[in-house]
């Protein structure tokens, strides 16, 4: 004789073992914030039952140690990322915070919006671009983001950019995940241009 577990008792352990799997990190994200696109490597179709909650959009996204001990072990590189971007990554990362560090007027570019500019990067976490955002964002760009979320999508030509260039990039789109806009989407906003030479100028890179 097969007993039933009683509904009741699916539905709490269906909802304990999604909300473990996000806290121990093995959830996958259902969707991109910008287009929809699943994450590299999800299963089509799978979507957590929590995803459908009142729980933050950023929710997975917060660190499991505190923010510092985030950034003493690099940055958050998640799926998709291929060995040769992930070096990059590493490289660069270390760059933007030693600037951010030594540069007043870098940090101060996150304050500007109202962010703390080594929390931003410590929470921010890094994919592989998809096939889509590939022909879609990379042709003329080395990452792509929306403004306040806290995945960043890296391009495969990431990986033949400068350490500095690197660096420079990181901290454009840890800007973006701050809040600051960018034009065309937000009519009179800064160009990705004008973004990218600021940073530049201000964090001496």
């Amino acid at each position: 004789m097969v007993l039933r577990t009683p509904a009741r008792s699916r539905t709490r352990s269906a909802l304990c073992a999604a909300l473990a799997a996000l806290l121990l990190g093995g959830g996958a994200i259902a969707a991109d914030d910008a287009g929809g696109d699943a994450a590299p490597g999800t299963p089509a179709g799978v979507v957590l039952a929590v995803a459908t909650t009142s729980l933050p959009r950023d929710a997975e996204f917060a660190p499991r140690a505190s923010d510092e001990l985030r950034l003493e072990r690099g940055p958050n590189l998640r799926l998709g990322v291929t060995p040769r971007i992930a070096v990059k990554l590493r490289a660069g990362f270390g760059v933007a915070l030693a600037r951010l560090d030594s540069e007043p007027a870098c940090a101060a570019l996150f304050a500007e919006v109202g962010a703390d500019a080594r929390r931003t990067l410590a929470q921010t976490l890094y994919y592989g671009a998809t096939r889509q955002q590939e022909d879609a964002r990379c042709r003329d760009a080395y990452a792509a983001t929306q403004v306040g979320s806290g995945v960043t999508w890296v391009c495969r030509n990431f990986a033949g950019v400068g350490t500095e260039h690197a660096a420079r990039v990181l901290i454009h789109e840890a800007l973006h995940r701050a809040g600051l806009p960018e034009s065309p989407q937000a009519p009179g906003a800064m160009t990705s241009r004008e973004i990218y030479l600021m940073v530049g100028a201000r964090c001496h890179l």
